[in-house]
């Protein structure tokens, strides 16, 4: 993680490709301040276009000869940026003062060079530019491949979505083996909870008992499983009609298991759903559980809409099943991969849980299936978060990267703390009461304060249980005081307060005079809907408001 996305706003920091764009920093307190009365020297350099020669063709070894240099001034502390960024890709933007004017005196006086050095030497940050059709897609985090207690797992299904929410992800399926209801229970439970974490319709399907056929159906409207429970006489008929028709497969046993994988596939579609191979090398007793032959006929034949490119299981076995994918990726046989952690608890990170997961590249939420038939989707490998890979086109790849460097810290604070309020909503907790920060209209004087009531007694605070775009975040607050100045409240404890506005509400759909006009440590406010009071604001005159929204990366 970049320190300086800590001590900057930097908005927006994905922009539209080909085009001017104007990106706007200012420092979050007085250490951190541009001031309106020197130059800076900003540098911009495109990674895409690599190193420079000079004219005999010599390589250039130091410096860089496509970066650019451009001179500003900010404005009431805020440096804008006006530049025309060609092509898709990754940008590094370089701050440095022009004077040495605003060194603190104690530098001088006591010699501290390395603080003038610091200072003199300036700061970096990335920036993203992306083509149009990129650039208005937003990227959901999600697992397609989790178990509860109603099958294998150890966590129910209300408490695994809320899990699910504090790290991070934005979409999900529980699969539980030989059923669906688990999944439609843990949507109607979240049914009248406006969270913006989505819950797909799903279950692992394998219909004969204990057998090697495991297809994820993924949001699909009816329960294969249930079909094949219902009269698994006919679905074995069906299989065998289906292995007459295999004629060019030798071996009796490999026709019919793959007749299985065949079968599986057709009536997940014809429930709506999207087919996901999973775990082509789990192994039970020292064995595959699914032979070579039958891997290759399934991988050869399509018998999947998506793969399962990373499984949840050991790495040795992960590479085996990424090996497999490489082996038929030929431009016919190439299908969309995912990543999955076939989680059977979500407590903590584990080799399982958090350990794999999907970036979906999509307009909305609703629409992550469909981007993901279209190729928009890449497989993470966080099992070490200390050492991430992602798999996919290299366009998204590129893209991944540098929302995992310069995004998701932000998102994922966010979603913790949406995470736990859920939980104790969900689970009825009487003692557990929601808090809502409510800040009211500039025209309003009052200050920050904390109501406190229980969701399921207070409506307002049940309905505003939401992550999404444009709603008042929900936290947990517990012996948290108000910021300092605020009336009734403790002093001592404000500073914590004002992280958790700082680390949780930016990113969220408070709407501000500008996504990021600040003075010093305060935050001014549009009026935002059902809140009263508000952190110490002054009146936006005819500012122009704009959102700041969860899963906008661009807008953050």
């Amino acid at each position: 993680m970049n320190e300086h996305l800590q001590k900057y706003s930097i908005t927006p920091r994905v922009v539209k490709a080909d085009a001017v764009q104007t990106v706007k920093i200012c420092g979050l307190d007085e250490s951190y301040q541009f001031h309106d009365d020197i130059d800076y020297l900003v540098k911009i350099t495109p990674l895409n276009d690599g190193w420079g020669y000079f004219e005999d063709k010599e390589f250039v070894m130091r410096g860089r000869d496509n970066s650019e240099t451009i001179t500003c001034r900010s404005e009431n502390g805020v440096l804008s940026i006006e530049y025309y960024f060609k092509g898709e890709g990754e940008w590094t933007i370089h701050i440095a003062p022009g004077s040495d004017k605003h060194i603190p005196e104690e530098n001088k006086k006591y010699g501290w060079v390395w603080r003038t050095n610091s200072y003199m030497n300036g700061f970096g940050f990335k920036i993203y530019s992306l083509k149009e059709d990129l650039y208005k897609k937003k990227p959901f985090k999600g697992d397609l491949h989790v178990h509860t207690w109603h099958s294998d797992g150890s966590i129910g299904t209300k408490t695994v979505v809320a899990q699910y929410r504090r790290f991070g992800f934005d979409f999900m399926t529980i699969s539980d083996h030989n059923k669906m209801q688990p999944s439609l229970d843990a949507i109607e439970a979240y049914k009248d909870i406006d969270t913006a974490i989505k819950i797909f319709p799903g279950e692992e399907v394998h219909p004969v008992p204990s057998g090697i056929f495991h297809v994820v159906n993924f949001g699909g409207k009816a329960s294969v499983n249930a079909r094949a429970q219902a009269d698994f006489a006919k679905a074995d008929a069906e299989v065998d009609a289906i292995a007459k028709t295999l004629t060019d497969i030798e071996d009796p046993l490999t026709r019919k298991e793959v007749a299985w994988f065949q079968w599986i596939h057709e009536a997940i579609h014809e429930t709506g759903g999207i087919s996901i191979y999973a775990h082509p090398y789990w192994t039970v007793f020292d064995s595959y559980v699914v032979r070579q032959p039958v891997n290759d006929e399934v991988m050869k034949r399509k018998l999947m809409d998506v793969y399962e490119f990373y499984g949840g299981n050991p790495p040795k076995i992960n590479k085996m099943q990424a090996q497999l994918y490489y082996q038929y990726a030929s431009s016919e046989n190439k299908v969309p991969i995912v990543a999955s952690s076939d989680s059977h608890s979500a407590f903590a990170h584990d080799e399982n849980f958090d350990a794999m997961w999907t970036i979906v590249f999509a307009e909305d939420v609703e629409k992550v299936p469909e981007s993901i038939l279209e190729n928009g989707s890449v497989a993470v490998d966080n099992l070490d978060p200390k050492n991430r890979n992602v798999y996919g086109e290299l366009r998204l790849v590129k893209y991944t990267w540098f929302l995992l460097e310069n995004y998701y810290f932000m998102h994922d604070e966010l979603c913790n703390a949406a995470g736990q309020a859920i939980l104790r909503h969900v689970l009825g907790h009487e003692g557990s009461a929601l808090r809502m920060l409510q800040m009211g209209p500039p025209h309003q004087e009052g200050d920050l304060h904390i109501r406190d009531g229980c969701a399921h007694k207070d409506p307002q605070v049940g309905l505003l249980l939401q992550m999404g775009q444009d709603q008042p975040l929900i936290i947990p607050l517990q012996h948290i005081g108000g910021a300092g100045g605020v009336k009734h409240q403790s002093a001592s404890l404000g500073q914590r307060l004002q992280q958790q506005m700082h680390l949780r509400i930016l990113a969220q759909g408070f709407k501000v005079s500008h996504a990021l006009h600040r003075l010093q440590d305060r935050l001014l406010i549009i009026d935002p809907p059902v809140f009263h009071g508000y952190l110490h604001g002054e009146p936006l005159g005819d500012k122009t408001p704009e959102d700041l929204q969860l899963n906008l990366a661009h807008k953050l």
